[in-house]
Protein backbone atom coordinates (compact mmCIF):
# COMPACT_ATOMS: atom_id res chain seq x y z
CA UNK A 1 0.00 0.00 0.00
CA UNK A 2 1.28 3.17 -0.93
CA UNK A 3 1.62 7.12 -2.53
CA UNK A 4 3.46 6.89 -5.98
CA UNK A 5 3.78 10.01 -8.08
CA UNK A 6 0.31 10.24 -9.58
CA UNK A 7 -1.03 10.17 -6.13
CA UNK A 8 1.49 12.75 -4.34
CA UNK A 9 0.64 14.97 -7.50
CA UNK A 10 -3.32 14.95 -6.76
CA UNK A 11 -2.47 15.88 -3.16
CA UNK A 12 -0.36 18.79 -4.36
CA UNK A 13 -3.03 20.12 -6.78
CA UNK A 14 -5.57 19.76 -3.89
CA UNK A 15 -3.96 22.34 -2.11
CA UNK A 16 -3.61 24.97 -4.36
CA UNK A 17 -7.01 24.65 -6.13
CA UNK A 18 -8.40 27.91 -6.47
CA UNK A 19 -11.72 28.40 -3.85
CA UNK A 20 -11.94 24.39 -2.96
CA UNK A 21 -10.05 24.89 0.76
CA UNK A 22 -8.98 21.12 1.62
CA UNK A 23 -8.43 20.65 5.30
CA UNK A 24 -5.21 18.31 6.07
CA UNK A 25 -5.55 19.04 9.99
CA UNK A 26 -6.18 15.44 10.58
CA UNK A 27 -5.95 12.22 8.55
CA UNK A 28 -6.14 8.36 8.60
CA UNK A 29 -4.82 6.06 6.19
CA UNK A 30 -6.22 2.49 5.84
CA UNK A 31 -2.97 0.68 6.51
CA UNK A 32 0.44 2.63 6.90
CA UNK A 33 1.60 3.94 3.03
CA UNK A 34 4.43 4.14 1.95
CA UNK A 35 6.01 6.12 -0.72
CA UNK A 36 6.91 3.90 -4.13
CA UNK A 37 9.09 6.39 -5.77
CA UNK A 38 12.76 6.70 -5.97
CA UNK A 39 14.30 9.37 -4.09
CA UNK A 40 16.27 10.55 -6.66
CA UNK A 41 12.62 11.57 -8.48
CA UNK A 42 11.00 12.69 -5.49
CA UNK A 43 13.89 15.58 -4.97
CA UNK A 44 13.28 16.47 -9.01
CA UNK A 45 9.36 16.19 -8.56
CA UNK A 46 9.16 18.35 -5.27
CA UNK A 47 11.68 20.95 -6.85
CA UNK A 48 9.33 21.21 -10.01
CA UNK A 49 6.20 21.65 -7.94
CA UNK A 50 7.90 23.76 -5.64
CA UNK A 51 7.02 22.31 -2.29
CA UNK A 52 9.16 21.74 -0.03
CA UNK A 53 9.75 18.39 1.35
CA UNK A 54 12.52 16.03 1.29
CA UNK A 55 12.44 11.79 2.18
CA UNK A 56 14.78 11.28 5.47
CA UNK A 57 14.66 8.14 7.18
CA UNK A 58 11.65 5.74 6.35
CA UNK A 59 9.69 5.37 2.99
CA UNK A 60 6.20 6.35 4.85
CA UNK A 61 4.34 8.59 4.05
CA UNK A 62 3.53 10.66 7.75
CA UNK A 63 6.05 13.38 6.70
CA UNK A 64 4.70 14.25 3.25
CA UNK A 65 1.16 14.67 5.02
CA UNK A 66 3.48 17.01 7.72
CA UNK A 67 4.50 19.25 5.10
CA UNK A 68 1.31 20.33 4.65
CA UNK A 69 0.16 20.62 8.27
CA UNK A 70 -1.27 18.14 8.88
CA UNK A 71 -0.92 17.97 12.88
CA UNK A 72 -2.84 14.44 13.52
CA UNK A 73 -1.82 11.86 10.89
CA UNK A 74 -2.95 8.10 12.05
CA UNK A 75 -2.89 4.99 10.47
CA UNK A 76 -5.52 1.79 11.10
CA UNK A 77 -4.92 -1.93 10.28
CA UNK A 78 -5.31 -5.13 11.12
CA UNK A 79 -2.15 -5.44 13.07
CA UNK A 80 0.94 -3.05 14.46
CA UNK A 81 3.12 -4.87 12.01
CA UNK A 82 4.45 -2.03 9.92
CA UNK A 83 3.87 0.30 12.65
CA UNK A 84 -0.07 1.67 12.29
CA UNK A 85 -1.34 3.93 15.13
CA UNK A 86 -4.65 2.26 15.11
CA UNK A 87 -5.49 -1.39 15.21
CA UNK A 88 -9.02 -1.90 13.84
CA UNK A 89 -9.89 -5.16 12.12
CA UNK A 90 -12.04 -3.95 9.55
CA UNK A 91 -14.28 -6.57 8.85
CA UNK A 92 -15.83 -5.75 12.38
CA UNK A 93 -17.78 -1.95 13.56
CA UNK A 94 -15.33 0.71 14.01
CA UNK A 95 -14.35 1.58 17.43
CA UNK A 96 -16.77 4.94 18.33
CA UNK A 97 -14.14 7.05 19.36
CA UNK A 98 -12.61 6.89 15.42
CA UNK A 99 -16.21 8.48 14.26
CA UNK A 100 -15.90 12.03 13.11
CA UNK A 101 -12.34 12.16 13.89
CA UNK A 102 -10.99 13.35 10.78
CA UNK A 103 -11.17 15.15 7.97
CA UNK A 104 -9.60 13.08 5.63
CA UNK A 105 -9.21 8.79 4.55
CA UNK A 106 -6.83 8.02 2.67
CA UNK A 107 -6.88 4.31 1.02
CA UNK A 108 -3.61 4.02 -1.25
Amino acid sequence: MGLNRHSLNIFLKLKKLTGFDVNFDSIITIGRQGIHEKNSFLEKFFNQKKHNFSLEENNYSEDFFKSFGCKIIDSIDYSNFEGATVIQDMNHNIDVNLENRYDLVIDG
